[in-house]
Order: structure tokens, then sequence, then C-alpha cells
């Protein structure tokens, strides 16, 4: 009996060492990764990986002119249209807007809309609920911004009309003893037969340049070329002045 029992724990002795030689000997299929100590990367060579450029927002156009104190001004073609403002100054764009007192005109090749407007804390815009939303602000007398329609509109290219207003001086048609001379700092001389008179000068609208002389404010007509903005000719007391 004696036998058989250490027989039994001899042969279950051979077994665990028999298995336990096999469970060291066992290859292994895979290695496992280290979890990244804080503040690795995980990047493998040869990849980087970029953060999201997020551009800053562009500043929206805040209001200069109220649009109460705006002065449309109409159109020196001999009709009865306001002052044109296109997209972006686009001159030749058969799509453009007209500002008057209460109203926009929308002319989009020939067809036109016209839209109630009011001001509102320095903004134009619609009054009726039923029309598209607009939502202007003016920045000077010659350019404004729709809020809504995130689009620029001009009724004159500042920087080309001034270049052409102020490069030379401009002779009256009846005689060159007669002319206005502009400066780009708002300033003018007017040689009235020798007689010399100076002030300030501004752009009342596209089409007007409004003046100070002795008896107060006087008013200049604006001729533009068909397809740019230089100014090719002003009218003063039914008298046309050009370029010299």
């Amino acid at each position: 009996m004696k036998r058989t029992t250490k027989r039994a724990i001899s042969f279950l002795l051979a077994l665990c060492m028999i298995l336990a030689l096999a469970g060291c000997g066992k290859n292994k299929t895979g290695t496992d990764a280290p979890a990244p100590s804080a503040g690795s990367s995980t990047q493998t060579p040869g990849t980087t990986t970029q953060e999201p450029v997020i551009p800053e927002p562009v500043p929206e156009p805040e209001a200069v002119v109220d649009p109460e104190d705006m002065k449309w001004g109409y159109e020196n073609d001999g009709s009865n249209d306001y002052v044109h403002w296109y997209p972006d100054g686009d001159k030749l764009s058969d799509y453009y807007l007209m500002f008057e007192d209460g109203y926009l005109t929308i002319d989009d090749g020939g067809e036109r809309t016209n839209m109630p407007m009011q001001s509102e804390d320095g903004h134009y815009v619609n009054s009726w609920e039923g029309d598209p939303a607009v939502d202007f602000v003016f920045l000077d007398n010659l350019t404004c911004y729709d809020m809504i329609g995130e689009q620029w509109y001009m009724s004159a290219i500042y920087d080309e009309a001034l270049a052409s207003l102020t490069a030379s001086p401009f002779y009256c048609e009846a005689g060159d003893q007669w002319s206005f001379t502009f400066y780009d700092d708002g300033t003018y001389s007017l040689d009235f037969d020798g007689e010399i008179t100076e002030g300030q000068w501004w752009f009342n609208d596209a089409c007007t340049i409004c003046f100070m002389d002795d008896y107060g404010e006087a008013w200049i007509e604006v001729y533009y070329d068909d397809i740019s903005w230089e100014i090719v000719a002003l009218e003063y007391v039914s008298e046309m002045y050009y370029p010299g």
C-alpha cells in the first residue's frame, strides 16, 4: 500500500515538472508596446502631427457715417437715377444699388427691385420683413458694406478718383485763366483771373464735390471715364473744366 502511494506521488510530481517546463519554453507570438509615459509622443518616425490653423476672425466694418447724414446724390448722365453703387467698385458690373431716403433700388441687369429702408443704430436696414434681409454700414460717402451679404459696394473708388483729381489743375474750357487745383490733403485753390481762393473740399457723393468759398458751400459736378474711376471733367456754374 505504501509502495503504491509513493508511486502515485512520484507520478504527480513528474507530471507537474513536465507541465512547468512546457510553459517556460513556449514562444511568444507578440510583444506588448509599453504604455507611453506622461509627456511622451506617440508619433512614429517620419510623421508629424500638425495642430489645425484657426484663422483669426476678420473684424466687421463699423458704421462711421449715419445713413441719415448721407447725401445720396444723382448720376450725372441726364437720368433721374440716384448714384450707382457697384459691388467692389466694379463699374462694368450690370448689378448695382441706388440708395435714397427710405428706399433701396437693386438693378440686376436692368430688372429693378425697390425695398423700403430705415436707419437703425447707424445701420441702413430693410423695414419690411418680406424683403431679403440687408444691413448696410457706411464707412464714408463712397463706401458701404452689407453685413448680411458680406459684400462691399462703392459708388466710386476713392483712391483712383483722388489720384486723377489731384494729378493736375483743371482748366476752364472758356479760358485757362480760370482753374481749379485740388490737393490730397483736402484743400484746393481756385484761380479766377488771377484772384486766388483757397479752402477745403470733399466728396459730397461720388458725382459731386463740395468746397467752401467766400460765400459758403459750393458744388462741382464730377464726370468719370466710361470704364474707370478716372475723373475726366468737372462742371462748375455751367462751365466745363478739363485736366491740363
